[in-house]
């Protein structure tokens, strides 16, 4: 039920050991029991927001971080790394843009409207692509996906303050007809155990009704006329030019990404509290032979709402807008 898949985290120079987390949330967090579908045991043993801040400033209290860039401090804490793994807190030389970071194993179940657990639905976390299995996760029997070792919490070694992470999550079920794309914050995460294992809980996913759009190929030619503005030629020109060659070549991998009118960016720091949903569905739909041999593609899996086309990071602001419906 749990998945293997590890992701790298180069950024991540301190992470929080589960020995000391299970220790921290057994002593201080009132817990109960309960039973998935599958007859595992998982004990609700609080949030993740109550056990965090004290072992955030457990590392750096130990780790005496008073100024950035010091070659004594650097030496010292070098030194520590030796022996910090009997204290479950891994440490690393730092540098002066190095970003602190809390992992731990991650969890969220996804539901219908009507609150009935979705199996069999894939999970694509980030920019994933559809060839990268590594960020993909498909839902068991209760509706849950498991994710490894994820970044959940960041602290700046600057001005000592710590924030939670989000990340992007587009589900699409099964047959497609459901799907959702959504921040998933581990600011209000709770934690669970099972069998043992401690998990950040996320909120649940809610999958909503999706459609299909049939958008014709040819439509992305842009025509010039005598309203065209002068200095938006060259841009129309090089647009056509790019675009007929992948028509005619009948290219492999162009992918074709679509922008949500209204959606938020990772730019735009996103905040829970205000909310929002993601700018870009991903994973991006690649381009077929039969999309080529029909002179159309069905894109499929999306929300109602207007969309802006881009293809291989390409836009040109005169392609038509996507218009997504319920029938």
């Amino acid at each position: 039920m749990i998945t293997s898949k590890i992701t790298k985290l180069g950024l991540a120079v301190a992470v929080l050991g589960l020995g000391i987390l299970a220790a921290c949330s057994e002593d201080n967090v009132a817990s109960s029991f309960s039973e998935t579908n599958t007859g595992k045991p998982v004990e609700k043993v609080g949030t993740l927001a109550d056990m965090s801040a004290s072992e955030v400033r457990k590392i750096i209290d130990n780790n005496k971080l008073e100024s950035c860039g010091s070659k004594v401090k650097k030496a010292a804490l070098a030194k520590e790394a030796d022996d910090a793994d009997t204290n479950g807190v891994i440490v690393a030389q730092p540098v002066c843009e190095t970003i602190y970071a809390l992992n731990m194993d991650t969890r969220a179940q996804v539901v219908d409207v009507e609150g009935k657990p979705v199996a069999g639905a894939t999970v694509y976390k980030g920019n994933c692509d559809f060839d990268y299995e590594w960020c993909q996760y498909v839902t068991d029997e209760d509706g849950y996906f498991y994710m490894d070792n994820e970044m959940y919490l960041t602290l700046s070694p600057h001005d000592l303050k710590y924030s939670f992470e989000s990340m992007q999550l587009r589900v699409l079920s099964a047959d497609t007809s459901l799907g959702a794309n959504v921040f998933s914050s581990f600011a209000s995460a709770n934690v669970v155990k099972i069998d043992g294992k401690l998990y950040a809980e996320l909120k649940q996913i809610v999958l909503e009704p999706l459609y299909t759009a049939k958008l014709y190929l040819d439509s992305l030619f842009v025509k010039i006329d005598e309203n065209t503005p002068e200095n938006d030629k060259t841009d129309i020109e090089e647009w056509n030019q790019r675009w007929s060659e992948i028509v005619e070549d009948k290219k492999d991998n162009v992918r074709m990404c679509l922008e949500k009118e209204g959606g938020l960016s990772y730019e735009s720091h996103y905040d829970e509290k205000k909310g929002g949903y993601p700018l870009k569905l991903y994973p991006c739909q690649k381009l077929t032979e039969e999309d080529y041999k029909n002179g159309y593609v069905t894109l499929f899996g999306l929300p109602e709402g207007k969309y802006r086309i881009d293809i291989d990071g390409f836009w040109c602001k005169y392609l038509p807008t996507l218009v997504v419906e319920k029938p």
